[in-house]
């Protein structure tokens, strides 16, 4: 996906609204994408984004974790371990709520033991 197309910009607008959710969770919310630094600049600055936008124009991140799907997620933990891995992203509008849920269901069961 590139930077401001329908798909990128829905996922990116949720992350945004649901930025305040996240941090409650402890969990930084940060876009990687293949965009040049004035691309994601001038994506982040139009929607005001309140995440930071990362530029991986070598697609390194996906290619050193083995995904292949261009629209993914990875949820790292406070170990600095990769805890969830999220790849070939149906709904980027509504694809930023599953890591919340995620991240609750895993509290619901260790708060369940």
């Amino acid at each position: 996906p590139k930077a401001d197309t329908p798909g990128c910009t829905k996922e990116g607008n949720a992350f945004k609204d649901l930025n305040q959710a996240y941090s409650v969770k402890n969990v930084a919310i940060v876009g990687a994408s293949a965009d040049s630094i004035a691309e994601n600049k001038q994506f982040s600055e139009k929607f005001g984004f309140n995440y930071p936008l990362l530029c991986d124009t070598a697609r390194a991140i996906p290619e050193a974790l083995g995904i292949s799907s261009r629209r993914w997620a990875v949820l790292i933990g406070p170990e600095r371990n990769i805890e969830q891995i999220w790849t070939d992203i149906d709904d980027p509008a509504m694809f930023p709520v599953s890591p919340l849920s995620w991240i609750a269901q895993k509290e619901w069961g260790q708060h369940s033991e």
